[in-house]
């Protein structure tokens, strides 16, 4: 619908048709009633059959973006609250396997 002027078996169309491999490990969220439910869902399996380690959380009953409003839904603020710790662990252990050498200090 968006990339009307791409053929539909283009891997630029969508990142179910290319190499995830060499992706970082993913945090993918969805509810069960997301209009993008069955493309996060194949893009879990996908990537996760390529080798990527994926995080996924399927919540049920919430808005598309639910997210965005941590202030108004407990969901969104434990969802943040798990990307966060995600991206957290990820960040410490890079910053633990890299050399002095690598290390700029500023």
């Amino acid at each position: 619908m968006a990339l009307v002027h791409r053929p539909n078996n283009d891997p630029a169309a969508s990142p179910l048709l290319t190499d995830l491999s060499r992706l970082p490990p993913l945090f993918i969220t969805a509810t069960t009633t997301e209009v993008l439910l069955d493309n996060s869902l194949l893009l879990t399996l996908q990537a996760t059959r390529q080798g990527v380690t994926v995080k996924s959380e399927i919540l049920p009953n919430l808005f598309h973006m639910w997210h965005m409003w941590p202030d108004a839904t407990p969901q969104a603020a434990r969802t943040l609250g798990s990307a966060a710790s995600l991206l957290g662990r990820r960040c410490d252990s890079s910053i633990a396997l890299s050399s002095p050498a690598e290390t700029t200090k500023t």
